[in-house]
């Protein structure tokens, strides 16, 4: 897997989403959140990764897939959890212009609706109920103020993503998908908590000889927003969307391996 994650990396610092692929900042964010994951996170394999992510921020502060394409919600989420796996998250703003980009994503959020839309100018999408409710969870982790509604979002989700036959959709009218589920979902989650970072990192020697870390978050259950407490739903992981503590068992089942 290390061999293979090797290979697609580029000069430029970025990864490539296959041997042949195209090469953008979420290839970097799935590169690093596996490699973290299976305790193979190295210097060899991070190196330039945030200058190429730094590089896609654009002019309006959000960022793109590569250097010069739009800013995207999703691909905003991919580069800033990319930094977040590398650093602590209140030092990600030695990498991108942080007040830029919160700016931008503050823009993100439309009302009456409450739900976010991914880029300048389009319309509401429940997957950004993630990706842009994700870059929030890891930007209050990192010490920003809350600067959108969690109640609006929750009453977007409870009101127009829920489709009549189950599952979630992007907006109504739309008929309901496996993918939106999950993102919509995972925005409940993020909406309904707060999350912090506690400051510490817990460094592992693997086979490699090198260095790998998983940060920890912590989630402030006395800081519970909830617009209806039938749907309360669990918290994640707001590096690799994954249940809580999930990641971290993972991660500690490699260090184990690799001891």
């Amino acid at each position: 897997m290390y061999a293979w994650f090797l290979s697609l990396k580029t000069e430029d610092g970025g990864f490539r989403m296959n041997s042949t692929g195209e090469e953008d900042v979420r290839a970097v964010y799935c590169c690093l959140a596996s490699a973290a994951l299976l305790n193979i996170l190295t210097p060899e394999l991070v190196e330039g990764v945030a200058d190429y992510v730094s590089r896609c921020q654009t002019y309006e502060g959000g960022i793109g897939a590569s250097p010069g394409n739009e800013a995207h919600a999703g691909y905003a989420f991919c580069g800033l959890a990319a930094l977040c796996i590398l650093y602590d998250p209140r030092k990600v703003g030695d990498h991108i212009d942080l007040d830029s980009f919160v700016e931008w994503l503050s823009q993100r959020q439309y009302q009456p609706e409450g739900g976010f839309s991914g880029r300048t100018n389009k319309l509401v999408d429940g997957c950004y109920c993630w990706w842009v409710g994700g870059c929030w969870a890891l930007l209050e982790a990192g010490g920003q103020p809350v600067l959108w509604s969690k109640p609006d979002l929750q009453k977007f989700v409870l009101s127009c993503c829920q489709a009549p036959r189950g599952g979630l959709r992007d907006k109504p009218g739309v008929k309901q998908d496996f993918y939106h589920s999950c993102y919509v979902l995972s925005g409940l989650s993020e909406a309904q908590y707060r999350y912090s970072f506690d400051g510490g990192s817990e460094e592992k020697h693997n086979k490699l000889g090198e260095w790998s870390f998983m940060y920890k978050f912590e989630v402030e259950h006395d800081e519970v927003v909830l617009v209806d407490d039938d749907n309360a739903v669990g918290p994640l992981n707001p590096v690799h969307v994954l249940p809580w503590q999930m990641g971290e068992q993972m991660h500690a089942f490699y260090v184990a391996v690799d001891d």
